[in-house]
Parts: structure tokens; C-alpha cells; sequence
């Protein structure tokens, strides 16, 4: 999982994603952990393709002649827009681009999927921003993790709201209480 991802890593991931998907599908199979474990898979199929198209792999060339070709060019066209935009409507996008400083509000998954659109974009970040360091890593993705409460406010920066939408409200009032400019990452 830590290593740099290899084509048939990617594509041995890719297939257990589909056959799965098709599994539970046949069957009616509902299960929480199940979505889990397939939203898991996903977020490791998005980086490793990702990685992959950074080094200029062919995909595409993979799965030619084999059953999962379309899956897999619904999914990397899927990803051309993921890749340009990341988690990011239009509206976030237009802050992004006229902030001085960025930050990310949150330190898990959705905050490190902003964080790569981000950088996929050229874009730096000051740091992420929580509710309290406690529980929290000190660092993500090499920056700071910082509370919220212990960072001034600085009206030229925006802070880009990387939450699942359960504590999106909460989230937004103490940003909103403490003076910050924010927009949400799935608008």
C-alpha cells in the first residue's frame, strides 16, 4: 500500500474493485462494511492511477482485449475530471484562484483528496486546520496540523471545508464565528 504503484498492482486492485461491485450486485448483498471496504479500494485505485498517469504508464494498453476495458474507460475518464477539478465544484475553484493562502479544514481522507487536487493544480497550502490537535496527527501530508482556535485569521486566506457532511454545519459556524473566508470541497 506504501510502495509506489506498479501497473499490475493497479490492475489487480481494478479487478478485484469490479468483480466485487458485480458480486454484491447480483446477490443484493447491502452491507455497510462492504461499501466500505469498496470506498477503500476506490481511494486506492484513484491514487495508484493517478501515480500511474504521472509517470506516463498506458493504462489503457492494460486492459486492452481483456472484459474490464470499458470498466476501466468509464473509470479513467471518470478521473480525467476528478484529476482537473479533484473534489472541487466550480465555486470552490473560483476562491482557490483569488486566495493569497490556502488552508484545508480537516486531516483524513477527504481533507487528503483536496489536498492532491490542490497540488495537482499547483496550488501550495498553508496548512490544515482542525477542531483540536488532540486525537489528530501533528502533520498531513507534510504540513501542519493546527486547531483552529491557534491559527489568527488572516482575511486574505481561504479555507477550503474537507469534511464528511455530517459536521459540515458545525464546521462552518466556528469558521464563520472566527472571521474565516471558506468554501466547501463537494459543493
Amino acid at each position: 500500500m506504501t510502495t509506489k504503484p506498479t501497473l499490475k498492482n493497479f490492475a489487480s486492485y481494478f479487478q478485484g474493485f469490479c468483480h466485487m461491485g458485480r458480486f454484491m450486485q447480483e446477490r443484493g448483498f447491502e452491507s455497510e462494511a462492504a461499501d466500505r471496504n469498496l470506498a477503500r479500494i476506490y481511494d486506492a485505485l484513484v491514487r495508484q492511477h493517478a501515480q500511474l498517469l504521472a509517470d506516463d504508464v498506458d493504462i489503457a494498453a492494460w486492459f486492452a482485449g481483456t472484459e474490464l476495458l470499458d470498466a476501466y474507460i468509464v473509470f479513467a475518464k471518470s478521473q480525467k475530471a476528478h484529476l482537473h477539478h479533484g473534489m472541487l465544484g466550480p465555486l470552490a475553484q473560483a476562491a482557490i484562484e483569488t486566495a493569497n493562502a490556502i488552508y484545508v479544514y480537516g486531516a483524513g481522507v477527504i481533507a487528503g483528496n483536496v489536498f492532491e487536487s490542490l497540488v495537482n493544480q499547483g496550488r501550495a497550502i498553508e496548512g490544515f486546520l482542525v477542531s483540536s490537535v488532540e486525537g489528530n496527527p501533528n502533520a498531513f501530508k507534510g504540513h501542519r496540523v493546527q486547531a483552529l482556535a491557534d491559527v489568527p485569521c488572516r482575511r486574505d486566506a481561504l479555507v477550503v471545508v474537507s469534511v464528511t457532511d455530517g459536521y459540515r454545519a458545525d464546521v462552518e459556524q466556528m469558521l464563520d464565528a472566527a472571521g474565516w473566508k471558506h468554501v466547501y470541497s463537494k459543493e
